[in-house]
C-alpha cells in the first residue's frame, strides 16, 4: 500500500511538474504627433515566449513597409512565401501543422513560431528575426 501511494505521489508531481509553462512577454508602443494635432505614426510591438510559442504582433508606420519586407524576403524562405492583394505570407508545415508563419498586411506584421514543430537552430533564427524586425519598426524618428 505504501509502495503504491508513493508511486503515485511521483506519478502527481511529474504531472504537475510538466503543465508548468514559463512565458515572457514584451510590449513596446511609440507614438509621434504633428504640431496641428494630426496623428503621423503610430508604433507597436507585442512580443510572448512560452515554452511551447513564439509571437509577435507589430503595427507600425507604413513608410517602413519596404524595409520591413525586404528583411523578411531575405531570412525567409521563397518556396514558403504566398502572395494575395496586399498581404504576403510565409508559412511553414510540418506535419499537418503550420511550424512558423510570418503574415505581413499593409502597416501590421503578426509572427508565430511552434516551438515544438521547429528544431531549436531554426528557433533561435526565426526570433533573432523577430528581434531585428522589432528594432526596425521601435527606432525613434525625428
Amino acid at each position: 500500500m505504501i509502495k503504491l501511494i508513493f508511486i503515485t505521489a511521483i506519478v502527481l508531481c511529474s504531472l504537475v511538474a510538466k503543465a508548468q509553462t514559463s512565458t515572457s512577454t514584451a510590449t513596446a508602443s511609440t507614438s509621434t504627433t504633428k504640431k496641428d494635432g494630426k496623428l503621423a505614426s503610430h508604433n507597436s510591438v507585442s512580443v510572448s515566449n512560452s515554452d511551447q510559442a513564439y509571437s509577435l504582433r507589430a503595427e507600425f508606420n507604413v513608410d517602413d513597409y519596404s524595409k520591413i519586407k525586404s528583411v523578411l524576403e531575405k531570412n525567409l524562405e521563397r518556396n514558403y512565401r504566398t502572395e494575395s492583394a496586399n498581404t504576403i505570407k510565409w508559412f511553414k508545415e510540418e506535419n499537418a501543422q503550420t511550424a512558423y508563419s510570418f503574415i505581413l498586411t499593409g502597416n501590421k506584421l503578426k509572427i508565430n513560431v511552434d516551438k515544438d514543430l521547429v528544431s531549436d537552430a531554426t528557433f533561435e533564427k526565426l526570433k533573432g528575426l523577430g528581434t531585428k524586425l522589432s528594432a526596425i519598426i521601435s527606432a525613434k524618428r525625428d
